[in-house]
């Protein structure tokens, strides 16, 4: 593993807060230099990893009971200021997402991986590939088919060391699916609290988990003053970014913040990665760069919680070219409700030891058409906490304005809710899931969701995942009740609509956990159509009713919409028809809709005409396309026994001016039909006038 020196922190701008009662703050955004290095590759096979595993059971050390600790970081330095959401740069707005379905609704679930007995916590992570479940834990690593079905399972230990034979303690396992690139990206720190204190990096070098690995070991601390804690990891089309917590090796004290910026193009070819790490101290620690689904995304988003007093998050980027890149504290702090930093310890069903909620700490975060979604736990209220609750973001990470942000809370039957994890589908549908427990409830797994129709800062009630099946308390010998760190939530790739989360409950016997996935099918929008590609009506009918149908009901809280109108085909308005446009509202319950199209009747006997009838611009729903456009015929009902073009009734009725003979079609004897002569402003019935049309070279008709 290589050492390098860290280079001096380069100051391109510093933060200036100004307490003026009328005017705002300001801040300057602060960019930083980092230290460039590279990180040699090696390439494992999983039958590597299955061999080494099966040694490993041998070992004394496997197996033996661990308690990973979860060490407190501070806030950002005072001197750094509660920054302003700059109001320069207007909210840019969230790229449109396809229609909305009714709801998200739970397709499947089934167990992860149950407790061991020799991790607290499990630090409950998984990712979703094309064809594969994965599940990283403290104590081990599984890969499962879709279907729940266990396909490998090995020591967290026994996959690392199969490319690092020395390691000998492996801990805080992150992994997520790269969908730009169809890989699995894997992080884990090594050697707490020691000199050879590291990051190590897996990347799959194919979308098959059980295939090859590329691993790399990234060294945490040139001077061996400080080691890795508590990762994170994000990716966009440049770079895999990962970011730690840095301690002091001498006392745990909280040094700063290490961000590896690695070049994605080397990790992905296997080949020996190069990256800049930057080594940032006062900003606080914590920062969770995004996973990006975008391509065309050519900045490295990265969040924290700044100060739940003031209701604060903080951004920061990366940018730049891919080997020079660099990284900034943008001073933008999107703004919401204020909170207490520490929730409040969780009680639970059949025990009075309570369950510890962590921290306020960022948990994951996605960018997703145009917006930052990220969640983590909160104390409320602020300033006297006396429960935990879970809240979410969605910012513009360009402006930094929180475009909404709620809170998925339980103030009527007293549950509290922790470590929750976020992610966005194309249809910018929303799913969260996360831990929670009451005095009457074992500790369990929970979701949530919401659409984009659903009102700003909303989530849809919460829902049970998995029910804890007992009481839990597991220190081993420690103080503090431990569960989480985090979990995961994430879209599936191959549809990019379904999505997945991967949660921790109480299982049984007592003092046991377990993990349970959860799948969630993102209904198809219902699709709107005509119920006929042809409808019909006579002449004389008056008015055409027209039904379009809904494939599905909207469901409660929603509606779909559609415009109609109608047009020319072979009929033309107003003479045959009268024009008719508008929408077609669908509320919750409904599935079939009409509208009306009256016509004319003009006393000619003619042919059958069609009026076409059209569907567009649909809310909530999409065209099916199977009759639209639909046509509507006009159906000549009028008799015309002596086919002169005028029907019997209209020549008895005289309706078009004069009285005639209904079986003869020249009602004077003159030569000329009476319509003609009509048309030409003759009398039908006197010969006589017939001569003024002696000027017509050409009949008239119809």
């Amino acid at each position: 593993m290589s050492r390098f020196a860290l280079a001096g922190v380069l100051l391109l701008g510093c933060a200036v807060i100004l307490a003026f009662a009328c005017a705002a703050p300001a801040y300057a955004a602060t960019s930083y230099a980092g230290v460039r290095s590279s990180s040699a590759e090696v390439a494992v096979s999983f039958r590597e990893i299955l061999a080494h595993d099966a040694a490993l059971t041998t070992r004394k050390e496997h197996g033996t009971p661990r308690a990973i600790k979860r060490l407190p970081v501070p806030m950002p330095d005072a001197a750094r200021g509660l920054a302003p959401q700059k109001g320069a740069a207007a909210p840019k707005a969230p790229v449109p997402a396809a229609p909305q379905p009714k709801s998200l609704s739970l397709a499947d679930n089934f167990q992860a991986l149950p407790d061991s007995g020799t991790a607290i916590p499990p630090d409950t992570d998984g990712a979703v590939g094309a064809s594969h479940l994965m599940v990283a834990l403290n104590d081990r690593v599984r890969f499962q088919t879709k279907a729940g079905a266990s396909l490998s399972t090995v020591d967290l230990l026994a996959f690392w060391q199969t490319g690092f034979p020395s390691l000998s303690d492996v801990f805080d396992p992150k992994v997520i699916y790269d969908s730009l690139s169809g890989r699995f990206m894997f992080v884990t720190c090594a050697e707490r609290s020691a000199a050879a204190s590291s990051m190590l990096l897996a990347v799959s070098a194919t979308s098959d988990p059980t295939g090859s690995w590329n691993m790399y070991q990234l060294d945490g601390d040139a001077s061996d003053t400080n080691w890795v804690d508590y990762p994170n990891i994000g990716v966009n089309g440049k770079w895999i970014t990962i970011t730690s917590n840095m301690f002091t090796i001498a006392g745990d004290t909280f040094a700063g913040a290490n961000v590896w910026v690695i070049n994605k193009t080397d990790a992905l070819a296997g080949a020996t990665v190069t990256f800049n790490l930057f080594f940032e101290t006062g900003i606080g620690g914590v920062l969770v760069p995004c996973t990006t689904f975008s391509a065309a995304e050519t900045t490295q988003y990265l969040i924290q919680t700044f100060n739940g007093a003031a209701g604060l998050l903080r951004l920061y980027t990366v940018t730049g070219p891919v080997a020079t890149p660099v990284f900034t504290d943008t001073g933008l702090s999107p703004t919401a409700t204020a909170w207490s930093d520490t929730p409040t310890p969780a009680p639970q069903l059949g025990s009075v030891n309570t369950i510890d909620s962590g921290d306020d700490r960022v948990i994951n975060a996605v960018l997703r058409n145009g917006s930052l979604w990220c969640t983590h736990a909160v104390g409320l209220p602020s300033g006297a906490p006396t429960r935990s609750a879970v809240k979410w973001w969605q910012v513009n990470p360009v402006s930094g304005a929180a475009i909404q942000s709620g809170v998925v809370e339980d103030t009527v039957t007293g549950s509290f809710y922790y470590y929750p994890s976020i992610s966005v589908n194309a249809n910018d549908e929303v799913l969260m899931g996360f831990s929670g427990s009451s005095s009457t409830t074992f500790v369990s797994a929970y979701y949530t969701t919401r659409v984009s129709s659903d009102a700003s800062g909303t989530m849809q009630p919460v829902s049970l995942l998995k029910a804890g099946l007992a009481s839990y308390f597991k220190t081993f010998s420690g103080t503090s009740n431990r569960w989480g760190d985090y979990s995961s939530t994430c879209v599936d790739p191959a549809d990019d609509l379904t999505m997945w989360t991967i949660q921790e409950y109480a299982d049984s016997p007592a003092d046991t956990w377990g993990t349970w996935w959860g799948k969630l099918s993102s209904a198809a929008p219902p699709t709107v159509d005509f119920s006929s590609a042809t409808y019909s009506i006579g002449e004389s009918g008056g008015t055409a009713t027209i039904t379009v149908n809904l494939s599905a009901a909207p469901g409660t809280g929603n509606t779909a919409t559609v415009q109609f109108s109608t047009s020319n085909g072979s009929a033309t308005e107003p003479a045959d028809y009268t024009s008719a446009s508008g929408t077609l509202t669908f509320g919750a319950t409904d599935t079939s809709m009409s509208f009306t199209a009256p016509v004319a009747s003009d006393g000619l006997h003619e042919s059958d005409e069609t009026v076409v009838l059209t569907l567009s611009s649909p809310v909530g729903c999409t065209l099916a396309g199977t009759n639209n456009p639909a046509t509507l015929t006009i159906v000549d009902d009028d008799p015309d026994s002596d086919a002169d073009g005028i029907t019997d009734a209209d020549e008895v009725a005289g309706t078009l001016g004069y009285v005639t003979n209904p079986i003869n079609a020249d009602t004077d004897g003159d030569g000329v039909d009476d319509l003609i002569e009509i048309q030409g402003g003759a009398d039908p019935t006197n010969p006589a006038s017939m001569p003024r049309l002696s000027a017509l070279s050409v009949p008239f008709f119809k």
